[in-house]
Order: structure tokens, then sequence, then C-alpha cells
């Protein structure tokens, strides 16, 4: 497990969906008042994911564009 997978208790890359429950889940734990660097740390592993999530997902709405299957 690799950041920033680990950070947000996650096993390995996950769907959006999952990546934003893992970030409520720990958000729980991790307060911005009682441990500001922690939050950041999170805070930073959940925009890194959501990154990553999203860029898994273009190629795949590229493909369906040129295949011509994808509406406007």
């Amino acid at each position: 497990m690799s950041w920033p997978w680990s950070e947000l208790g996650l096993p390995g890359p996950a769907d959006l969906a999952q990546i934003r429950h893992a970030y409520a889940q720990r958000l729980k734990e991790t307060h911005p008042e009682e441990d500001p660097e922690g939050f950041q740390r999170l805070h930073g592993a959940y925009r890194q994911a959501c990154r990553m999530a999203k860029g898994r997902q273009r190629p795949a709405q590229s493909r369906r564009r040129k295949a011509g299957t994808m509406r406007a």
C-alpha cells in the first residue's frame, strides 16, 4: 500500500466514490483544529487520489468518443 491510498486507509487504487467514503471516515478521526498537520496530509492524499482516479477514467472516455459511442 502506498501514498495516497495508505493515508486514506485504502488497500490500493480506488474509484471516486470509494475515495470520498474513505476520506469521510478518516475525517471523523482527524480534526483540523486538533491535528492540523494530520489534516493537511489527509486532505493532500484525498486530492491526489481524486486526481489519480479521474486520470484513470479519462482514457476510457476518450476511447468511447473516438469509437463514436459517447453522446453529445
